[in-house]
């Protein structure tokens, strides 16, 4: 699959947001390969000087950035190898709630459980941001009124009932200095980001999503 037409649509639908993210240069690429002691491939340091800016949808790609974030490259990675169990072949290039979707060293992307490896693959960078993020996320991420359910992490949308189902129960915290949104629907508690939100709203319209572990707004 292109990545240059694949980069080129991603960007297409980046998202406005209060502090937006930014490009790093060719050497703070460098510096998280030595502090990683990896090389990145080169695909994915393509994505990074190109691309890893873009907002769109609820996917908290991996990047680099001054100063860190709780999706900083080296941060999360550490963090998947020391903590997870992530084997270090593997260099994660998103988290997703405790999973981890990552990079081996031929290029593919694989997709790792909080439970351990999945037969889940793609054959590379340009097919994972096209099938797993802006397809994924056009499809399901901002259907109005809907929930996914899963199995594995099979998509299968059903339709939410707001007459037997009971809005989430959200409240802000703290993550990794990071301050967050956290949903919980009285079978599982999933954290996004929230900058800028003050700690006394309240957003009873979110909508806990089981397919992806992620919350989107209807």
């Amino acid at each position: 699959m292109d990545l240059d037409a694949v980069l080129q649509k991603l960007r297409k639908l980046n998202e406005p947001v209060p502090k937006p993210l930014s490009l790093p240069t060719s050497g703070e690429v460098d510096n998280a390969q030595q502090r990683l002691g990896v090389v990145v491939h080169p695909d994915y340091r393509k994505y990074l000087l190109e691309a890893s800016d873009v907002v769109f949808g609820t996917k908290e790609h991996c990047t680099i950035v001054s100063g860190g974030g709780y999706t900083d490259l080296v941060d999360v990675a550490m963090a998947a190898w020391n903590e997870v169990g992530v084997p270090r072949y593997l260099l994660p290039v998103c988290e997703d709630n405790g999973d981890y979707f990552c990079m081996d060293q031929s290029g593919a992307v694989v997709f790792w459980s909080h439970d351990g490896s999945t037969d889940e693959r793609w054959p590379d960078l340009a097919s994972w941001i096209k099938e797993a993020w802006t397809d994924e996320e056009q499809t399901f991420g901002h259907a109005p009124h809907m929930q996914i359910s899963k199995t594995s992490r099979t998509n299968k949308a059903v339709p939410r009932d707001a007459t037997t189902e009971s809005p989430p129960q959200t409240q802000i915290c703290h993550r990794n200095g990071a301050r967050m949104v956290t949903a919980n629907d009285h079978a599982r508690t999933v954290s996004v980001p929230c900058e800028d939100v003050g700690p006394s709203v309240q957003l009873p319209s979110l909508i806990l999503t089981h397919s992806v572990n992620r919350i989107s707004r209807p």
